[in-house]
């Protein structure tokens, strides 16, 4: 005949001594149960180190804020060792849309022109570069003023780890910040989740002409989503330039 189907595996526990003296009996686990409490414990376990590493980066900007000012630089290399500046941008009379940037970029960081400047165009423009220098120029003697600087791709990760908590208050954060530079725009790759956050980033800072915005982006507006294309055409909030230079890194003479 077919062979027996084995028991499932029991771990029997004696009673708590306050059931022993109620006259309870020892109870019975089964494997499966087990294996419940086991991960359940572990999901316990996870998030609480979830929670402990927000409220300890929370913390850590609260801190900064109370010294003065925070710059929350989220590149691949922590805060460059020499921060660009506008004086050390260098300009071409064969593309006078440089001269045009690094001007939109100073009135920017001054409170002047539009709220939201976008500087578009191919890789190695010095679009980064200007974006840098008028965090810098933001903050220049001023402690009180505190500049984000975000890359998209790694701030489409950081929201996504974070969607269990802390979500919120960081989406709320960005669309709120005085001075926001979002750096390569675009280059997260394309969801119906990720086109809802930046739609509403992007919608947020558009109606509040008190939060100033950089966006670099290798992409013309065409190719973004129809309602953030939208609102980065409005030339009476928005001013957008076209960086269509050669790369200026292979010629970047050593130091």
């Amino acid at each position: 005949g077919a062979p027996a189907r084995a028991a499932p595996a029991r771990w029997a526990c004696p009673p708590h001594p306050a059931l022993a003296e109620a006259g309870g009996a020892p109870f019975v686990l089964e494997r499966y149960h087990v294996s419940r409490l086991l991960r359940s414990v572990v999901q316990g376990l996870t998030e609480e180190a979830e929670s402990d590493r927000a409220d300890r980066a929370r913390a850590k900007r609260e801190a900064n804020l109370r010294d003065g000012i925070e710059v929350e630089w989220a590149l691949p290399h922590g805060i460059p060792s020499e921060c660009p500046t506008f004086a050390s941008f260098n300009t071409s009379p064969e593309h006078p849309v440089l001269l045009e940037a690094l001007t939109a970029a100073r009135g920017w960081a001054t409170g002047g022109g539009p709220a939201i400047l976008v500087l578009c165009g191919p890789p190695g423009g010095g679009k980064t570069h200007l974006a840098l220098a008028a965090a810098a120029k933001v903050v220049e003697g001023r402690r009180e003023r505190r500049v984000v600087f975000r890359e998209e791709g790694p701030l489409r990760d950081e929201l996504g780890d974070r969607m269990k908590g802390g979500f919120n208050d960081l989406l709320h954060e960005l669309c709120g910040a005085p001075w926001l530079i979002l750096d390569d725009f675009g280059v997260a790759a394309p969801s119906s989740w990720w086109n809802a956050v930046l739609d509403r980033l992007m919608a947020s800072r558009w109606k509040d002409p008190a939060c100033r915005t950089i966006i670099t982006t290798n992409f013309l507006s065409s190719d973004m989503p129809a309602r953030i294309a939208s609102r980065l055409r409005d030339s009476q909030r928005v001013l957008s330039l076209l960086m269509d230079v050669p790369d200026y890194r292979p010629n970047r003479r050593r130091a």
